[in-house]
């Protein structure tokens, strides 16, 4: 089977509400103009995503599915240069007209990076031995 770069496989993807949840819970936030990130360690060698579309942010389900697809494809195309070991959940925060892939895909790499690190500080032990507060 030939190696496909740019998929987008099940294992990349973050699936159930408990997992939703946690990372909500415990997750570290990067907010910019038009995405929230929110991002929890994994373990793993990958990121995973998962993306959130409130109703109030458009009530229109096909602009909110828009949006999903535009994330997942920002995602998709960059992945390489997320960072790794990560579970992110994106959060559109405007409505989809001023979406463009570019302008998602350098804020998604930009947030993650800094939800990123402020989760890892979150899980590194401190001088105290405990996680860094929040």
């Amino acid at each position: 089977m030939t190696p496909r770069p740019y998929a987008f496989p099940r294992r990349l993807r973050l699936r159930g509400e408990t997992t939703f949840r946690n990372v909500f819970r415990e997750g570290a936030r990067a907010r910019g103009g038009i995405l929230q990130v929110i991002a929890r360690g994994n373990d793993l060698p990958e990121s995973r995503l998962g993306i959130s579309v409130a109703r109030r942010v458009t009530r229109s389900s096909p602009e909110r599915n828009r949006l999903k697809r535009l994330v997942r494809e920002a995602f998709r195309l960059n992945r390489t240069r997320l960072p790794s070991g990560l579970d992110l959940v994106v959060c559109p925060l405007v409505p989809g007209r001023a979406f463009t892939l570019g302008a998602v895909a350098a804020e998604l790499e930009r947030l993650s990076r800094q939800a990123g690190a402020k989760a890892s500080r979150a899980r590194s032990p401190g001088p105290t031995g405990g996680g860094a507060p929040r």
